[in-house]
């Protein structure tokens, strides 16, 4: 996985003290078919933040907000009123 910013890329290694600093409630999303966030990671990245939950979509692949909009759309709803 990779956290990407303007002019930089960092492997998750290398951001997790990063992401142990955000304090607001965070929501990270898989694709099932991402060739770049691998299924045995997940757990790791929602554990490298104080206050996150975890969601895989089904069906979908890695640009999980082009390919599977209105199922991304329905878990920020979710996480947000919960």
């Amino acid at each position: 996985m990779v956290f990407v910013a303007p002019e930089r890329n960092q492997p998750v290694d290398e951001a997790r003290p990063m992401c142990g600093r955000v304090r607001c409630p965070v929501l990270v999303v898989r694709a099932e078919h991402s060739e770049v966030f691998a299924e045995s990671e997940l757990d790791a990245v929602i554990r490298s933040f104080p206050s996150a939950t975890g969601a895989e979509l089904p069906g979908s692949g890695h640009m999980v907000m082009w390919e599977s909009p209105s199922e991304v759309a329905w878990l920020a709803i979710e996480f947000l009123t919960r």
